[in-house]
């Protein structure tokens, strides 16, 4: 059994060049509870807010407290991010070459990359129930990681198409 955390599996020799506080953050093992503050942009589409209700995606926040669980091993991670109103679970497994994202009914497929100690996710795959969704149907999500001394800062927007953005959330975590 692979004893490497999960970003360790995917990203190799670059984990290391992560940011301190990103390599802390994704080399945790067990239960670990975070706290910090977010922001969050709601969407302005009313299809594009049923769309956050169902995955359960964060509203609206300025500058709101944000707690953060993880329980994570080598072979999956599961995390649970308690936004202002609202919990959103995902489980986070590794294929060795892709980080995985199952949120509800939705599985995302991301490469992952070290640059200039910040970890960028690139969307590969989706599927809805199974089903692998064509590539010109896939939302645009742009999610960055970040650290500076005991924070860990995240940065997620997610778009499609004529809807625009559905969700749009920031902020830093304490992980000393």
């Amino acid at each position: 059994m692979e004893a490497r955390s999960i970003y360790r599996q995917v990203l190799g020799d670059q984990f290391p060049t992560l940011d301190a506080a990103v390599q802390q953050f994704h080399d945790c093992r067990g239960q670990h509870i975070f706290v910090g503050f977010c922001a969050i942009t709601p969407a302005s589409h009313w299809l594009a807010r049923g769309i956050c209700c169902l995955l359960r995606l964060p509203r609206y926040a300025t500058h709101a407290p944000f707690e953060f669980v993880l329980q994570a091993d080598s072979r999956r991670e599961i995390w649970l991010r308690k936004f202002p109103g609202i919990s959103m679970r995902s489980t986070l497994r590794s294929d060795r070459q892709r980080l995985i994202e199952q949120l509800g009914m939705v599985r995302f497929t991301f490469d992952l990359a070290s640059q200039q100690g910040s970890l960028t996710m690139q969307l590969q795959s989706v599927s809805l129930l199974g089903v692998p969704i064509p590539r010109w149907a896939h939302p645009q999500i742009h999610a960055v990681e970040h650290g500076v001394g005991d924070r860990f800062y995240f940065d997620v927007k997610a778009r499609w198409g004529w809807l625009g953005l559905i969700s749009s959330y920031n902020g830093w975590l304490l992980v000393s």
